[in-house]
């Protein structure tokens, strides 16, 4: 089964690709995995399926899994107010105030969108990127009453991303490793912050290496095997998500 997923996926991908990796798990283990391309195309190293891809956005569904383990333990709730687990939140629009933690995660939040200042660079140093986004919004205002529809908005991912950092004491990717990857053994999955050289990160083409220090929102990257784990703890019950959590994260 391997090698014909390879060789189609050999057939599929343009001739100017620089990587491409897959994994297939079924009844929780991996069945087929594979790597085809290069790390990058300045030193032309083979991939393996140990390489890491930027997961962009699904780095969301991380986040909301920190948030959501904070509510099975009861020490926050989804219809709390962001400004009260948060007051260094601000913005102009008195509104804000009005901001649950539910809006955060379902885009309802009716903030702006993107603070876009470090969101995506070519080095692992360290940005204040929290005190940017509290910046940028305290100097905004709302495009729409809080709840009243969904738009994407990475914004109230970071939000959310501080409401976990600030409830576990600890930095945003310390809860990941600690409540997340270390329980079901995903080593390849980091953020910028914390990525591990045992699991280079894929660039395209001769582009530098890109980091996402937006991490709630977008900052994760992993192995596609890693992926795999990570997926497999909405399928069966276990000890890092509630079922009643899965079933909410699930709802419309």
């Amino acid at each position: 089964m391997e090698n014909q997923v390879t060789q189609l996926l050999k057939a599929m991908v343009k001739p100017d690709y620089t990587a491409c990796s897959y994994a297939f798990m079924l009844d929780g283990k991996i069945v087929c995995a594979d790597a085809i391309g290069v790390i990058d195309k300045i030193n032309n190293q083979p991939i393996t399926t140990d390489c890491t891809f930027n997961v962009c956005s699904i780095s969301k569904i991380y986040c909301t899994v920190c948030v959501m383990q904070l509510v099975d333990e009861g020490l926050i709730q989804l219809e709390d107010k962001v400004f009260d687990i948060l007051p260094e939140f601000k913005m102009k629009d008195k509104r804000y105030k009005d901001i649950t933690v539910r809006m955060c995660l379902d885009h309802s939040s009716g903030l702006p969108g993107t603070q876009w200042k470090h969101f995506s660079v070519s080095t692992t140093s360290k940005f204040d990127y929290y005190s940017e986004v509290l910046n940028y919004l305290s100097n905004s205002t709302l495009k729409a009453d809080p709840g009243t529809y969904s738009t994407y908005c990475n914004d109230g991912f970071t939000l959310a991303e501080m409401v976990v950092s600030k409830v576990r004491n600890m930095p945003y990717e310390d809860v990941l490793k600690k409540y997340i990857t270390e329980k079901i053994g995903a080593k390849s999955t980091n953020t910028t912050y914390t990525i591990n050289s045992d699991y280079p990160l894929v660039s395209e083409g001769k582009k530098p290496k890109e980091y996402f220090p937006v991490q709630g929102a977008g900052g994760i990257t992993t192995s596609m095997i890693d992926l795999c784990k990570f997926g497999q703890i909405f399928l069966e019950p276990n000890s890092i998500l509630s079922e009643k959590s899965k079933a909410l994260m699930a709802k419309s």
